[in-house]
């Protein structure tokens, strides 16, 4: 997810509503929150991917930044990300994004 991707206003009122239903909500409401969710999830992705970059040992502060990309939530590496590893790309694992979890609720509480 990029920093400038949206989440659809659909989505955001399901979510919203999951837990009350018939709570009413305005769509102002709906974008602020929006715009709160894609910061964290855009902050997770980039803490989890220093994490990978760390865990990989290719964590280096001279050189730029690695890419990578999030996989599924197997911590079991596939054949396809051995190939992605050996182009420069580190691929996000579902361990990575729980190391950074609490700090990332903690900082956004």
């Amino acid at each position: 997810m990029s920093e400038n991707a949206e989440i659809s206003e659909a989505l955001m009122r399901q979510l919203l509503l999951e837990e009350n239903p018939t709570q009413k909500i305005t769509s102002e409401a709906i974008e602020a929150a929006g715009f709160l969710l894609r910061q964290f999830v855009v902050e997770a992705r980039n803490r989890a991917s220093v994490e990978a970059e760390f865990d990989t040992g290719t964590r280096n502060h001279t050189r730029k930044r690695q890419r990578t990309r999030v996989i599924g939530m197997s911590n079991s590496p596939s054949s396809d990300d051995e190939n992605e590893e050996s182009e420069g790309i580190r691929p996000i694992r579902s361990k990575h994004v729980l190391k950074i979890a609490c700090e990332l609720l903690m900082d956004f509480s």
